[in-house]
Order: structure tokens, then sequence, then C-alpha cells
């Protein structure tokens, strides 16, 4: 069982029965999926890192491109109004999708999605950046930088925490000392300490 009063606490606390072996620290995907239809969730419920509960109209839920605001909560229940679409258009569009990210994505790897926000114009795409400077395949421990897209950092064999916190340091440090460019968090970070992100005098904990 799982108690929803102090999930926030039970997800980092040292040991919990409830999730297994203690957890040091999370990333959480930080995915939009409503990107492209801000406006079909009408109701969104969850929970707080506290345990509050929470019960957002649209309005309260502060949609916009890869953001919006449910930053740092827990949704266990959305209502979705949808629009009527043509079932054939829709599979082949989905399979449309799925085939491209599979070509450029390691879809099947253990990940968090993309890491690092893009910088923005005139500026290349986090994961050129990270290419360019030849980190593909870099890894501390079980932590990877996949060899398809370098913006994503993948678990192979048993990752920590710890291994993930010297990856991201790692790829900022390389790409803020060549290119002088910060770069972004794309997922939230959950449980590391106050500066364990970024390499010692990188601009601003970002």
């Amino acid at each position: 069982t799982i108690n929803m009063s102090t999930i926030g606490d039970d997800l980092l606390r040292e040991s919990s029965a409830d999730f297994g072996p203690g957890i040091e620290a999370l990333v959480v995907y930080n995915s939009n999926p409503v990107a492209v239809a801000p406006e079909s969730p009408k109701v969104v419920r969850g929970f707080a890192r506290d345990g509050s509960p929470f019960d957002f109209d649209n309005g309260q839920c502060g949609f916009v491109y890869r953001s919006s605001g449910l930053s740092g909560k827990i949704i266990t229940e959305c209502e979705l109004e949808l629009a009527r679409g043509n079932p054939e258009e829709s599979q082949a569009l989905m399979t449309q999708i799925l085939s491209e990210k599979c070509a450029s994505q390691p879809v099947d790897a253990r990940s968090a999605g993309c890491v690092f926000k893009n910088p923005g114009a005139p500026h290349d795409p986090a994961g050129k950046l990270i290419d360019d400077l030849k980190m593909k395949g870099l890894r501390f421990g079980g932590a990877a930088v996949s060899t398809l897209h370098a913006n994503f950092l993948v678990c192979e064999g048993a990752a920590s925490a710890s291994d993930l916190a010297m990856l991201i340091r790692e790829i900022r440090r390389r790409v803020y000392g060549e290119r002088g460019i910060v770069l972004e968090m794309e997922v939230e970070a959950w449980g590391f300490a106050p500066g364990e992100l970024v390499p010692p005098g990188y601009p601003r904990a970002a």
C-alpha cells in the first residue's frame, strides 16, 4: 500500500516498504503531452510533494509549451475532452510519429527523456551541442549519454543518482567551457543537494 499523505517523503526517504530500497534522488520526466492541445485537460488531480491533494481545472494548470503549473506535483488523475477524429488517420499519424521517434531517440532505453532545454537561437539544440563535443557514449557508472540522441541520458545496468549527477555536471562543464552556453534542466530533479547538478564556477544553478 502507498500512503498518499506522505508520498513525497516516501519516494525520497532512506528506506520504504512501499517503494523498496531507498531512493537517493529522482529525475522526473518533464513531458508535456498536451502541448498541441492545451485546452484538452479539464480536470487534473493529484498530490503535492508534501502529500496535500490538489484538484485543478484547466486554467489553474497553466499549460504552455514545455511548462505548466504542475511542477513538483504527482498527477494521479486527469479528465480530458478530446475532439472526434478519423480512427484510420489517427492511427497512421501515431505510427508515423512512433517511427520517427524510434529512428532518432532511444525509446527502448531507461531514461527520463531529453534532460536539457534547447538554448534557443542562435545556438544549436542541446543534443547537437553535446554531440558536437563528442560526448555520445560518455558514462559515469551506469549512467551514459545515449549514442542515438545526445540529449538523452540512459541507465545502463545499475546507475545511481550520483552517477547521473556526475554525468550532468560534466556535460554542463564542457558545453559551457567550450561554447560558453549554459544548459538548463528540462527534467525535474528531486532530492539532489543544492548545486549538485552544476560544476564549480557555473553561472547559475539552473
